[in-house]
């Protein structure tokens, strides 16, 4: 879509840079990772052939801009029809079988601040709260670096709880969640 011609999604600066059948070719050759690389004890096996732009990519997305006050947790679903074993059917959103990813992002330009993946029970949380639930941990992780620093984290009803609250509450964040009807 971003070659279209149609004036209301055109986004010329695209169509400038390269073609898209140049898009397309690196699109389909891109690798990140080195096939003879088969370490046994990496911390994301699942994520292994990614990994290094996984770390790359929210490392500077969060060094470059600082939120506003205003941040929101939510998950994403990221459109993939091939075979992983941790692909998720979630009949609700616009692309029902996908890749999920849990990510929080600022509320008023939506610039996405950090990311994690979800790969089943291996995901990448926290280790330091165990004992609370998984979308708790989420919650944590995600925001753990803008904790003690007077944010307003907006979620929905799927991460609220009240063990959430509290936690969030003595860290000095405020916390609302969004009800869906």
């Amino acid at each position: 879509m971003f070659w279209s011609k149609r004036k209301l999604i055109e986004t010329p600066s695209f169509s400038n840079l390269m073609s898209s059948r140049r898009f397309d070719l690196i699109m389909q050759f891109i690798h990140f990772d080195r096939n003879e690389n088969t370490d046994s004890s990496h911390p994301q096996p699942k994520l292994k052939k990614i990994w290094t732009v996984l770390n790359y990519l929210p490392k500077n997305f969060s060094e470059v801009y600082t939120p506003e006050q205003d941040i929101c947790i939510d998950e994403s679903l990221l459109l993939y029809k091939g075979r992983l074993s941790w692909t998720q059917y979630l009949p609700i959103k616009r692309a029902r079988f996908g890749i999920k990813m849990f990510m929080l992002f600022e509320s008023h330009s939506g610039y996405v601040w950090s990311i994690i993946i979800y790969v089943g029970k291996g995901t990448d949380v926290s280790e330091e709260n165990k004992e609370c639930s998984f979308s708790t941990q989420v919650v944590l992780t995600l925001s753990k670096p803008l904790l003690n620093k007077g944010y307003c984290l907006t979620v929905d009803n799927y991460y609220n709880s009240p063990e959430l609250g509290e936690m969030l509450l003595k860290s000095k964040t405020d916390f609302f969640w969004n009800i869906k009807t």
